[in-house]
């Protein structure tokens, strides 16, 4: 009895299968995507870095049209079925209730308009009316390994399209390790890192498309979108940070992207204490020729060496940065 129900189960997948190569394909959807992230060699890695997708749907005139929520195997493969026309798909990974995306009314929202915010953003009762109207923002801890996919689909009015999204970061990640060549502060247990002067917001639409090679083999060329970050509302982060027993203290600090224009404001505290003044990484990474906008990964590793008031900064494994000597301002 089990081999007769199997050979019928095996019966009914194959009458029901949808073989998209066909001349006609005889399908209930007309479109199937599949998100990929590359981090090494060829591979698809997106399961290993995208837990989640909410995918964002615009028709020709830039209304929003869908909005999906994905999760798991999805995100390697899945279908919609929309009506035949040009659409625009927008894609952010990770999102966790630390960002929003606002507005978002389909049928009303358009793609000019909504975008992915801090959910602090202007919304606190602790702001002043002043404070609101200008967007501020307060000092807000990591926010999520934030993941960004765009691309226009053309949806025909009969077959399926196939596509693959690419996606790209729409966060930056600073690891940090300080120490200290004399004057080693105790381990107070409550470090914490700072950074000021970060985007707290991001546009639906792309800022740079970077055309990379990610298979040698076959010098196949793919685009990657980054994501426009919105400058006029920027935010302090603060991360806490843990001292080793080889007396560096350590931490992450975890943002959204930054840009060209962005001025990294870092110092270390601890609890309400600076330990050191306030450090301008922007001058380290210009002098490094590292070019933010279009940075596909923005993922930095650098050690911060202080010699009572000077302070130097270095990528972590490189020698430090000599150039222009210390840097940064007065405490």
């Amino acid at each position: 009895m089990t081999a007769h129900l199997y050979t019928y189960i095996l019966l009914v997948v194959i009458l029901s299968a949808c073989d998209i190569d066909a001349p006609l394909p005889d399908c209930d959807y007309n479109a199937r995507l599949e998100y990929w992230y590359v981090f090494t060699g060829t591979d698809n890695e997106i399961p290993d870095y995208v837990d989640t997708m909410n995918e964002y749907l615009f028709d020709a005139d830039g209304i929003l049209r869908q909005v999906r929520s994905l999760e798991g195997d999805s995100l390697l493969a899945h279908e919609l079925t929309v009506s035949p026309g040009t659409y625009t798909l927008v894609s952010w990974g990770n999102l966790d209730g630390r960002s929003r995306i606002a507005p978002a009314i389909i049928g009303q929202t358009r793609l000019s308009e909504i975008r992915l915010e801090h959910n602090d953003i202007a919304t606190e009762s602790i702001l002043s009316p002043l404070e609101r109207g200008q967007g501020v923002c307060q000092s807000h801890p990591n926010t999520e390994p934030l993941y960004y996919a765009t691309d226009i689909l053309e949806v025909p009015r009969s077959g399926i399209i196939r596509k693959r999204i690419n996606t790209t970061h729409a966060h930056a990640l600073l690891r940090v390790t300080a120490k200290w060549l004399r004057d080693i502060p105790a381990n107070t247990k409550d470090f914490a890192f700072t950074l000021r002067g970060i985007p707290a917001a991001a546009g639906f639409d792309v800022a740079e498309r970077v055309n990379t090679s990610v298979d040698n083999r076959t010098g196949e060329q793919w685009i990657y979108a980054i994501p426009r970050m919105d400058e006029t509302t920027l935010c302090d982060h603060r991360a806490d940070a843990s001292m080793r027993p080889n007396r560096t203290v350590t931490g992450d600090l975890i943002t959204y992207r930054y840009t060209d224009n962005t001025r990294l404001l870092f110092r270390i505290w601890a609890g309400d204490r600076p330990l050191i003044r306030e450090v301008n990484l922007t001058e380290f990474f210009r002098a490094m020729s590292i070019p933010f906008t279009r940075n596909i990964r923005q993922e930095f590793s650098i050690v911060v060496t202080i010699d009572g008031d000077n302070i130097s900064v270095s990528f972590a494994g490189v020698s430090d940065w000599e150039d222009g000597g210390t840097i940064g301002g007065a405490m």
